[in-house]
């Protein structure tokens, strides 16, 4: 054989096998449509949104094999159909543990500054890892994760098209971070009434007028000063606030990440979108119902010395009449998005999802009987 003609033979095959595991390398950029109304998004500049990298996302939510017991999923905390979020007071996590607070719900966190109830993680990819390392969650180190999902030739592939990387904490919390940003709620009744294609009833008008009023009885306002917190499009200002409850369980909230004595108590605020489907409501879940929580502001805030001046100037309370407060609800079941339930609900068909066993909405107290155990594994 001419050595020197079969060198350049091997090197030709070389050169054709690396350019066709380049050109396998393609991610398609994933399109996302979000209104005018809305501010304009920044989106990870190191991490594109591409059709691959949302596929893979959208399965890993969906996985159980991210859980030491291979029978929790991201999806089983932040149930879709439930706007992505708990209707339980804690979330139930590997071997029946218990979490400590309430699972935010997951949308339009392309606008949201920092995670978590304490703003512990500052991006999206950081908060994705926490919960499946997490001893009271999922509890599985996310490298044992990884090497899971490595041993799956079609996870393999999955990670190759979207990362041209193998499985690892750092590709899945991407391929987790693309699919979340995808998860946009913007046309709720109250988007359509704002766009003209349905018209408020009186008492939805009564509630908006409320939400976006001051409190100055002084000047013959009486609003309920709700805008303050959740003025802007998304509902949340992003911030963290005091909103007069009284410690409980020793939760001292974002004091717990900074440790500055001022954030005692603080708790970041959250957006009000779908703001109807995503009871119990505060940190801890304490209200089961809309209702309760316009009480609290109405008549139950406890006065601290870091309370939220928005709130403080009213010394603890607003006085909103039965009227009032049954404006204000029917105001906020406007924010609920119905297509983008519609779409959640699409995701768990598409993808075999059980709900979890528990009791109902709201009734999983801190000193009830212990949940019923989770659905057996799904992975062989």
């Amino acid at each position: 054989m001419n050595w020197g003609r079969g060198f350049r033979v091997v090197a030709f095959l070389a050169l054709c096998a690396a350019a066709a595991a380049t050109a396998t390398y393609q991610p398609k950029p994933y399109k996302m449509g979000i209104r005018a109304f809305f501010p304009k998004p920044t989106f990870p500049a190191d991490n594109p949104l591409t059709q691959e990298g949302v596929a893979l996302g959208e399965r890993l939510f969906f996985e159980t094999a991210l859980s030491e017991t291979d029978n929790i999923s991201c999806a089983h905390c932040h149930i879709p159909s439930e706007s992505f979020s708990d209707p339980r007071r804690e979330s139930i996590g590997v071997h029946r543990r218990r979490g400590r607070r309430n699972a935010q719900p997951l949308f339009n966190l392309v606008w949201r500054r920092n995670f978590f109830w304490d703003g512990r993680a500052k991006t999206l990819r950081e908060q994705v890892l926490q919960p499946i390392a997490d001893h009271k969650e999922m509890n599985l180190d996310p490298e044992e994760a990884a090497a899971r999902l490595g041993e799956d030739p079609e996870y393999s592939r999955a990670f190759a098209a979207a990362f041209n990387e193998a499985p690892s904490p750092r590709t899945i919390s991407l391929a987790l971070e693309q699919f979340l940003l995808t998860q946009i709620s913007q046309d709720s009744r109250f988007d359509k009434i704002l766009r003209g294609e349905a018209k408020a009833t009186p008492q939805e008008e009564r509630g908006r007028a409320l939400f976006f009023s001051e409190y100055d009885p002084a000047h013959g306002i009486r609003g309920a000063d709700c805008f303050h917190c959740h003025g802007t499009a998304v509902f949340t200002n992003e911030r963290f606030a005091n909103n007069g409850l009284e410690t409980r369980n020793g939760d001292e909230g974002r004091f717990e990440v900074t440790g500055k004595e001022y954030d005692k108590g603080l708790f970041k605020v959250p957006s009000l979108r779908n703001v109807a489907l995503t009871g119990p409501y505060m940190h801890d879940g304490r209200f089961r119902s809309l209702r309760e929580v316009i009480e609290h502001y109405s008549n139950g805030m406890v006065l601290t010395a870091n309370l939220d001046p928005n709130l403080a100037k009213h010394g603890g309370q607003i006085g909103l009449s039965e009227a009032d407060k049954e404006a204000l609800v029917a105001f906020l079941e406007t924010l609920t998005d119905e297509s983008f339930v519609d779409r959640a609900k699409a995701l768990e068909r598409k993808h075999g999802f059980q709900l979890p066993p528990g009791p109902p909405r709201g009734l999983l107290d801190f000193d009830s009987p212990p949940p019923p155990p989770p659905p057996p594994p799904r992975r062989r």
